[in-house]
């Protein structure tokens, strides 16, 4: 198409001639598919391109078109390069949401299995809970569980070994081990 066509085109698109458009679509709708599906790597993206472009031209203020297969191309390009951007905020912001859901359901999760824990801790007795505590979280030694407690060690030894076993079976029970 020379220039004196194009521009005519051009205009006749300006004056929403649905008839111009649509031979700008016929003439050019593969050409500027292939260069955004080029870019964006995505079938259903470059449609989206495809009709940027095609309204940027329907409400185009063009003059004095040299080239319009290069103008549909520069158009074609900026499009898909604005879209890009524009849709990776999107995306970006999906992701962000949807780690969030991920982070706030394990942290629910989490929360939930601590309840289910700290009812299981609530079931031991405490005279077994306190060596638990004490040797776990306090890491102290059977020897300093004994001596604060004022009973013998084997004792200390044997309280933690049975709340260890009431804990793994509550535990198991819960599929929490």
């Amino acid at each position: 198409m020379d220039k004196v066509e194009s521009n005519k085109l051009i205009e006749r698109i300006q004056k929403s001639d649905k008839e111009a458009l649509q031979e700008f679509y016929d003439g050019y709708s593969k050409k500027i598919m292939a260069v955004a599906f080029y870019m964006t790597r995505n079938v259903h993206d470059a449609e989206d391109v495809l009709n940027i472009v095609l309204e940027k031209f329907w409400r185009s203020n063009f003059k004095h078109v040299d080239n319009i297969s290069g103008l549909a191309y520069k158009v074609t390009k900026l499009s898909a390069l604005n879209y890009l951007r524009d849709n990776k905020k999107n995306r970006d912001a999906l992701k962000f949401n949807e780690q969030l859901e991920r982070k706030a359901t394990s942290t629910i999760d989490l929360l939930e299995q601590n309840m289910v824990v700290a009812d299981i801790l609530g079931q031991v007795k405490e005279k077994y809970r306190d060596v638990v505590f004490k040797y776990i979280l306090f890491e102290d030694t059977f020897q300093e569980i004994a001596d604060d407690m004022g009973i013998s060690k084997s004792v200390i030894h044997r309280r933690y070994c049975c709340a260890i076993k009431i804990l793994k079976q509550k535990f198991t029970k819960h599929n929490i081990i």
